[in-house]
């Protein structure tokens, strides 16, 4: 996109964010009323989850899926955040996790593959809570926009992997626990075309274009508040 083009869809954002605000407002609704969004989400991992080649595998389990709406449930009760913590990101991948193939906050310590590029073991458990630490310490005190932080620690957890599996997806959900702490509205990757683009933004971001990556991130919120849009607008939700 293009600087003014840039311009345009941030101005846009915060314009739909006040509107959706008002929306909820008149119509006495709150997030977790919102039935549609965890089909959204479900949606999104669905969708995501076939750029993973043969592993969709447990990632798409019936007790994987139930997850995600839990989860959803447990970041719309706790909207008073002030600063994010370590705790904050093992409660969700914990809240993920359950009954699944995958150990609750279980830090990996093996070498892992990501993005098609290999991410070595880390020294220690030790270390990657290190690194957790600083993403977040980024996230709640750093001088970008409110906007550009939530991006950023979705892509800083995906680099990073902390976990040995559903870090995507719990870099999702704390960006958009983020987002609703700080009076925006959530993020879902849930149009068919993701399927692909999802992946290329952060490939283009690990390549060290991050302004290619923002731009997706910022259409791909647009997009949701849309939907939001429409829903309050036309449906009873």
């Amino acid at each position: 996109m293009t600087k003014k083009q840039v311009y345009d869809i941030k101005r846009a954002i915060e314009e739909k964010r006040e509107t959706i605000t008002q929306l909820l407002h008149s119509k006495a609704k709150h997030l977790d009323d919102i039935a549609w969004i965890k089909s959204a989400f479900i949606k999104e991992t669905l969708v995501l989850n076939q750029c993973h080649d043969a592993h969709i595998r447990h990632e798409t389990s019936s007790e994987s899926i139930h997850n995600i709406g839990q989860t959803w449930d447990m970041i719309v009760s706790r909207t008073n955040i002030a600063n994010f913590t370590i705790r904050e990101v093992f409660d969700i991948h914990r809240s993920l996790a359950q009954e699944t193939d995958v150990i609750p906050g279980e830090i990996r310590i093996k070498s892992v593959c990501n993005l098609q590029t290999i991410i070595e073991a880390p020294a220690s458990q030790e270390v990657v809570r290190q690194k957790l630490d600083d993403i977040l310490y980024r996230l709640n005190s750093g001088n970008a926009s409110i906007l550009q932080r939530a991006f950023d620690v979705h892509y800083d957890i995906i680099m990073l992997q902390p976990f040995t599996d559903f870090n995507k997806r719990t870099a999702r959900m704390l960006m958009n626990w983020f987002l609703i702490n700080r009076g925006y509205r959530p993020i879902a990757f849930n149009a068919i075309s993701d399927n692909q683009d999802y992946m290329n933004a952060l490939r283009l971001g690990m390549r060290g274009d991050k302004k290619s990556y923002y731009n997706y991130m910022y259409k791909c919120m647009s997009r949701t508040q849309d939907l939001f849009i429409e829903k309050l607008n036309y449906h009873s939700i």
